[in-house]
């Protein structure tokens, strides 16, 4: 009330007003004063504020990720403090339980010091006893001792409930016992885990066993829920009744968990099991796991044609993976495989393959053949008219990274020749540079266009696996495109919009790892954590963007995976890239970095290299034989010579028999300022320096 809670009714109307008027202004004084000091005052930081945190910080430390838990603080507190997430195996389960946290400075003891008694909110017990059959925690922070103590709150009830009466449900608080045994540190935590985790897997299978009588939606996966996942017999029968064929890739994260649950003795004895070991490990990056369980069935059993195609295809990948052979041979492995089959699935598959190595065979300097695009094309127009049940959308998009390959193929195939021209003063006209720009941009719309379609069909049938792949994609994409505009463009434009999109990828990229954690799929949670990387060091050493992302959880992701994977440390390439943009190092280390590049160039590429040179006019005369051997000559020195005090020259002749005739060479050693006799064989003069 605003003025004092008295009767007054004896007084009569003008004292009644006297009496209330001097009240309301010593309210209003008093008010006023209030909140001057409420102004002026900073707010105090009492010890109880100082002990919480500490509590929550010591609850933190050892409920944590690595410990398999992610703790959540409640804001506001509506019942419980934390909400803590069950981890197994580095997955996150969606798996909750609530945790109830207090400090006290010194614990009251009963027992003859065996027991803490905590006078805890009735009300706070029983919101937590709601949360039926899986409960939660009770934790006490002693703050003199900076021990945290523990007891699961259904413990606190059944012994509250062996009282004589509940009347104790009616008052405001509850006197509760804490064994101090009960100390929680790491090793408890492995009990604690281990006894919510058992708790949730059982709920799980008693709500699909019975949900449906009571009128609860039911969402059974491939018959799994059927069986007891804790049984090696029902497992063993689970995989048996999956079978091999119209395996979906959203499939292969389920069977590579169920497979894990399997001892290796047991999955050797069954010829199914042994393939869709093979097939899970390989997909899940496990490619030398996948290579053991590949030779056991192919030793152990008798395969089908089928059955041989699709462990011959495995065992190519591992290979290929493993660097037992090379692109060429798994090419060649692979069109063998093209004519034992007539599946239309297969066939596809094989084909997007074939094509994608194809692609990554073609070098720098080397013309894009055409029946690569018309490929892509064919394909495009086959996948279309499949039924979306056969991975239809997955196929899709990787044909789409094989139309990114094309284009970026294209892209800096053009980009060289524009690059190359323009050194020799002879750039491409505006026409010639716009027909290249909107062929370049055609199909990049087409590429954009058909991966949107993906990700928007993604997001229809809440298809999170397949919306990760697009994402990796895209990832790829973006990563190549920056490549080049690092390589061939002299200085960043539209910073803001370049560092919009950047923060845009690599917030994606995060979000599509976590998607591939989450599903077991290790082999691309690795790869695109790599593109992750690439893309944060453009953002921040090229551009000097501030970035999202954790550096330090990156690296420490990149290690766990590297050690799952058996892979050696990652290394960035961007950086060695972005570093000779900027020149770092010494200058002359630098005066024939463009001839030293010779060494990764074959002799097809240098002949396309040598005719661009020509078609730049610079040269008028130039004959493509004596450019050729200009450039092995080079590559030749190279090859011989690694003294970076001693460099090759070649002989001054006027501008219009450049090439015309054969160029001649010296060696000048920098250091002691010797020359060597002039020669057209390199051979000659290398042997000649004893090099």
């Amino acid at each position: 009330m605003l003025v004092q809670d008295i009767n007054f009714s004896y007084l009569n109307v003008v004292d009644k007003a006297k009496f209330l008027h001097k009240n309301l202004i010593s309210y209003i004084s008093s008010l006023k004063n209030y909140y001057l000091m409420a102004f002026d005052d900073l707010p105090q930081i009492d010890a109880s504020s100082e002990h919480d945190d500490e509590a929550k910080n010591k609850l933190s430390g050892i409920l944590s990720q690595k410990a398999s838990y992610i703790p959540r603080e409640q804001i506001p507190d509506k019942g419980c403090d934390y909400l803590v997430e069950l981890i197994e195996n580095r997955l996150a389960k969606n798996w909750h339980f609530g945790v109830q946290l207090k400090s006290i400075e010194t614990p009251s003891l009963i027992s003859n010091g065996d027991v803490i008694s905590y006078s805890w909110l009735t009300s706070r017990l029983g919101y937590m006893m709601r949360n039926a059959p899986i409960f939660g925690l009770l934790v006490i922070y002693d703050v003199s001792s900076q021990t945290l103590y523990f007891e699961h709150v259904e413990k606190i009830y059944q012994k509250l409930m062996e009282r004589e009466s509940d009347d104790w449900k009616k008052n405001d608080k509850v006197s509760v016992h804490i064994p101090v045994s009960n100390v929680l540190d790491s090793n408890s935590a492995v009990t604690i885990h281990e006894t919510f985790l058992k708790r949730f897997t059982n709920l799980s299978k008693m709500t699909s066993d019975h949900a449906a009588s009571y009128d609860l939606p039911v969402l059974k996966m491939n018959f799994v829920s059927e069986y007891d996942l804790n049984s090696t017999t029902d497992i063993v029968e689970i995989l048996r009744r999956w079978g091999l064929s119209s395996i979906a890739v959203n499939d292969l994260p389920t069977i590579y968990e169920l497979v894990n649950r399997l001892p290796n003795n047991e999955i050797i004895q069954h010829k199914e099991l042994s393939i869709l070991a093979a097939l899970s490990f390989s997909e899940a990056g496990k490619v030398a796991d996948s290579a053991y369980y590949v030779q056991r069935a192919l030793k152990r059993f008798t395969l089908s044609d089928g059955e041989t195609l699709m462990v011959h295809f495995i065992s190519l990948k591992n290979d290929y993976s493993l660097g037992t052979i090379d692109a060429k041979e798994f090419i060649k492995e692979c069109k063998i495989l093209l004519g034992k089959t007539d599946d239309l699935g297969n066939k596809v598959t094989l084909r997007l393959n074939v094509l994608n190595f194809e692609l990554l065979l073609i070098k720098a300097f080397t013309n894009v053949p055409v029946e690569l695009a018309e490929e892509i094309i064919d394909l495009a127009e086959v996948i279309d008219k499949m039924d979306e049940a056969t991975n239809k959308y997955y196929l899709k998009l990787w044909n789409l990274e094989n139309l990114a390959l094309f284009i970026g193929l294209v892209r800096t195939q053009g980009l060289n020749e524009m690059t190359v021209l323009e050194e020799f003063d002879s750039p491409l006209s505006l026409d010639e540079r716009l027909i290249a720009a909107r062929r370049i941009v055609a199909m990049q719309e087409l590429f954009t266009r058909e991966l949107h379609s993906v990700d928007e069909y993604a997001k229809q049938t809440e298809n999170i696996l397949l919306q990760a792949f697009a994402i990796l994609l895209h990832t790829r994409s973006k990563l190549s495109m920056e490549i080049d505009l690092i390589t061939f463009a002299t200085d960043p434009n539209n910073l803001e919009e370049r560092e919009k999109w950047l923060n845009h990828h690599l917030m994606l990229a995060d979000h599509g790892f976590a998607v591939f954690m989450k599903n077991s799929l290790l082999g691309p949670a690795y790869t695109l954590l790599c593109l992750t990387f690439e893309l944060h060091e453009i953002m921040t050493e090229w551009f000097g963007f501030d970035s999202p992302i954790i550096v330090s959880q990156l690296e420490e992701n990149l290690k766990v995976l590297e050690n799952d994977l058996e892979l050696p440390p990652f290394k960035s390439s961007i950086l060695n890239l972005i570093n000779r943009k900027k020149k770092v190092g010494k200058p002359d280390d630098d005066i024939h970095h463009g001839m030293k590049g010779l060494l990764h160039l074959d002799r097809s590429q240098m002949e396309n290299l040598a005719q661009i040179t020509i078609r730049s006019g610079k040269f008028p005369n130039a004959k493509l034989e004596n450019m050729m051997h200009e450039m092995e000559s080079f590559k030749l020195f190279y090859q011989r010579c690694s003294d970076p005090d001693i460099y090759p020259m070649v002989s001054k002749v006027p501008i219009t028999i450049v090439y015309g005739i054969k160029p001649s060479f010296q060696l000048h050693n920098r250091r002691t300022g010797l020359f060597s006799l002039t020669n057209e064989d390199m051979s000659v003069l290398l042997e000649a320096w004893n090099l």
